[in-house]
């Protein structure tokens, strides 16, 4: 009788495991996975962040994208009606990238080119790309190249 409980309780206990490697395809979670992403090469030194975050404020139409290290920060400025496609960036233009030293000056993208590949305004989600100059008031001027974004953003 001892025999015959202890095969009941091993086989009690061995039967979730086993009926939980027969699940069907649908149960199995497949939603995709969002990464985020904020990087660029200034100067040829990788700039990457952890910690990007992204925002959009809805009364000015203006996407915000920034992100910080030790070295510095990154951000990125989108106004109007943001639809994928090449956007040239020059003194007098809505959509900015700076960059902000750690204990320097500030840089402004001129010129520089920003294309954004992807906007789903149902996801929030923004991607792209972008390089060019960075000028201060003080020279020298940097290579910004390298530059992507992937970023799900925050309505305000």
């Amino acid at each position: 009788m001892k025999s015959f409980i202890r095969t009941f309780i091993v086989l009690a206990l061995s039967f979730p495991v086993v009926m939980s490697s027969c699940r069907k395809d649908e149960d199995i979670d497949d939603t995709p996975v969002v990464t985020t992403s904020f990087s660029a090469k200034i100067d040829g030194v990788q700039f990457t962040t952890g910690n990007a975050m992204g925002m959009l404020t809805i009364d000015d139409n203006e996407i915000y994208i920034s992100g910080d290290n030790s070295d510095g920060w990154l951000s990125l400025f989108l106004t109007g009606d943001i639809v994928p496609g090449t956007y040239t960036l020059e003194a007098g233009s809505s959509e900015t990238i700076d960059w902000e030293p750690e204990g320097g000056f500030s840089y402004y993208l001129r010129p520089g080119t920003l294309n954004v590949t992807k906007h789903d305004v149902s996801t929030n989600r923004i991607e792209g790309n972008f390089n060019g100059t960075l000028v201060s008031t003080m020279p020298p001027n940097l290579q910004l190249t390298d530059g992507i974004f992937k970023i799900t953003y925050t309505e305000l």
